[in-house]
């Protein structure tokens, strides 16, 4: 399964919930990446409504969201950093590992995410909630 991290509304305490749901429900491997905006697309279109800000990390000059209205660049570091914790057993075993994935502190309420999580799906005009069997 893939996860982005850097989404609108997006906060590390929903992007730990996502990743916490997948391992719950048994998913063996598990890819996580960062936002991009690609021009022309409804979400790069959207950037100043949910205040995303780009940043150009790496040598093939690809901008990825790093800050919105909801994050800041350091809460994008910590999102990156479990992203890679996700996937440290290396490209073709990743495994989430809840001690990883948890933050020290961190108020994760998976409830409670409804607006993020359409908007994760694309369908933000309609709440939509994970129910206990992983169904929408």
């Amino acid at each position: 399964m893939s996860l982005i991290y850097g989404l609108p509304l997006q906060t590390v305490e929903s992007f730990a919930a996502s990743l916490e749901f997948v391992r719950r429900h048994g998913v063996p491997t598990i890819r996580c990446f960062p936002l991009m905006l690609h021009r022309g697309t409804a979400l790069s279109l959207e950037r100043e409504r949910y205040g995303m800000r780009e940043e150009v990390l790496d040598a093939f000059d690809i901008p990825f969201v790093t800050s919105s209205s909801t994050f800041t660049r350091a809460d994008w570091d910590v999102m990156r950093y479990m992203a890679d914790a996700a996937s440290s057993s290396g490209p073709s075993e990743s495994r989430v590992s809840p001690a990883r994935t948890t933050l020290p502190g961190a108020a994760i309420d998976p409830v409670n995410t409804s607006e993020r999580d359409a908007v994760t799906r694309g369908t933000a005009s309609a709440p939509a909630r994970f129910s206990e069997d992983g169904s929408y």
